[in-house]
């Protein structure tokens, strides 16, 4: 019996700072799903709502790594104007 391939997933990483600590708390939520491979997008610096605009359409707008699979998001946005 053959082993069905991997599913790759994107996970985008949203940061009002570096992003790191958004992206290491997603590792360790990742970790979780073994087996797993994903594809992760950091967009680091969201510190004003032009910019939480501008990462929203960018993060809503990434292709999906297959067919009628969705992203997901790890957002930390300490700023109330740039959480959606």
């Amino acid at each position: 019996m053959s082993t069905p391939p991997l599913v790759e997933r994107t996970v985008v990483f949203l940061s009002d700072g570096t992003g790191i600590t958004a992206e290491t708390l997603g590792h360790a939520v990742l970790a979780q799903f073994d087996g797993a491979r994903f594809r992760q997008v950091r967009i680091p610096f969201i510190d004003s709502e032009v910019k939480a605009i501008a990462a929203r359409q960018k993060s809503t707008t990434l292709p999906p790594t297959m067919e009628s699979r969705r992203w997901c998001s790890a957002r930390w946005l300490i700023h109330e104007s740039t959480r959606w």
